[in-house]
């Protein structure tokens, strides 16, 4: 009987022009650092979480140590978002502006936080190696047959792909890092950063987000933006891979070379296997649905 690897495989590196914040998250989301049946729950306006039953014991027996911190769900329940009822349109009619989600708000669960995160790991390594293998074998021979596919326009979506979704990553990945340090130094966030007029900008387009969060940023500059870039991606790169994206992919021999797996978060053979290629979305092949996940 073939035993299953139990070990995150592929998971992304830092280097010195990329730090990757929420691996830490990623892991313990796998792995809690106790059970349901050992943990009460508790919740403020914007994220339940859970604590050990018995404080106390927990300290006696783990020599005064605080106990474990486990966020659950994180929400942005800002009452003054201006907009309509809840959009499920396609991408044409709802372009990802924050006040087109509800007025009571939006809410992702810590399970499906990560799975965004991993997710777009995947997503953005197998469309920025497509996009740099097929530049650079279009620049040694433009010539080459595409059957018929326009190489530059595939190249210019494939672009597109890689500038809205690489922002999207980095304000989730450095949320993540946020709330995991939060949750090591037992710091319970009450309601998130409120910048002026943060909810006039579009989520995908968060590359002109002036408080879109930085390497060195800290709880005092975390908004809600993550939950709601966190909610599009879902919906994104849930609308599976592009069918042109893996015929050309297919034509000049490209796979990818490593894959993100989490245990218990991913099966990503499949996601990327199964295109949806009778249905017709945007150029970016995207849907915008804006509900609340739980």
């Amino acid at each position: 009987m073939c035993e299953i690897n139990q070990t995150p495989q592929g998971l992304p590196k830092s280097t010195e022009d990329e730090i990757i914040h929420g691996i830490d998250f990623v892991i313990e989301t796998t792995k809690p650092p106790f059970s349901k049946s050992q943990s009460r729950k508790y919740k403020n306006s914007i994220l339940p979480y859970r604590r050990v039953e018995n404080p106390l014991i927990y300290k006696l027996s783990h020599y005064w140590k605080a106990p474990p911190l486990y966020f659950t769900e994180f929400r942005d329940n800002q009452a003054d978002i201006k907009g309509a009822e809840r959009s499920q349109g396609v991408a044409q009619q709802n372009t990802g502006d924050f006040s087109a989600n509800a007025k009571k708000g939006l809410s992702i669960s810590r399970d499906r936080l990560a799975m965004v995160w991993v997710y777009l790991v995947n997503y953005l390594r197998f469309h920025e190696g497509l996009y740099n293998t097929l530049m650079d074998r279009y620049e040694i021979d433009p010539s080459f047959d595409y059957q018929g596919l326009d190489v530059v326009d595939i190249l210019n979506d494939l672009y597109t792909v890689l500038e809205i979704l690489a922002p999207i990553f980095n304000e989730i990945d450095v949320a993540m890092g946020i709330l995991r340090k939060c949750e090591s130094d037992q710091q319970i966030p009450h309601s998130w950063y409120n910048p002026p007029n943060w909810q006039d900008y579009q989520i995908n387009s968060l590359e002109e987000y002036p408080y879109a969060l930085q390497d060195e940023s800290d709880i005092h500059h975390l908004t809600p933006v993550f939950i709601h870039a966190a909610v599009y991606a879902w919906d994104f790169v849930g609308y599976q891979y592009r069918a042109d994206f893996r015929e050309i992919a297919d034509m000049i021999w490209y796979t990818m070379d490593e894959y993100c797996r989490v245990p218990g978060l991913s099966s990503y053979e499949v996601q990327i296997d199964q295109v949806h290629s009778d249905t017709h979305v945007d150029s970016i092949g995207g849907i915008i649905k804006f509900q609340s996940l739980s």
